[in-house]
């Protein structure tokens, strides 16, 4: 148990890679003040860096993650579409099944056999 506490010591007092401050200091104010107001004021100065700065890496790693993203095709109706046949146990079944678009939703199309599948991942478009 006392490896535990520690593990846990050293942790708190090692720099966090997106707040840039040790857990300590953001979580328990531990600092040199004296006054409580300073330490009041500092901890929610304190607390409002740290949010700002997860803010802001959060928006970076949307955008990395959104940089190849690609809007979805939009189908008319009566576009010919082909689906991905998944339950495909014999080679004399065809890969693809040939649909047309009933309505197409934001994300989604409906055929006219009334199977909905989503747009970008299972079809393509002729």
């Amino acid at each position: 148990m006392e490896i535990v506490d520690i593990a846990v010591d050293k942790y708190n007092k090692t720099f966090h890679s997106v707040t840039k401050r040790k857990p300590v200091v953001v979580f328990l104010a531990r600092s040199q003040r004296i006054n409580y107001q300073d330490i009041v004021d500092f901890k929610s100065e304190d607390h409002a860096n740290v949010k700002c700065e997860i803010l802001w890496k959060q928006k970076n790693q949307i955008k990395i993650h959104n940089a190849k993203r690609k809007t979805p095709k939009r189908y008319k109706t009566d576009d010919v579409v082909y689906k991905k046949n998944k339950q495909i146990k014999s080679k004399d079944k065809h890969l693809f099944e040939k649909e047309t678009v009933a309505k197409n939703n934001r994300i989604t199309i409906t055929t006219t056999s009334g199977k909905g599948f989503i747009t970008n991942v299972s079809s393509v478009a002729v």
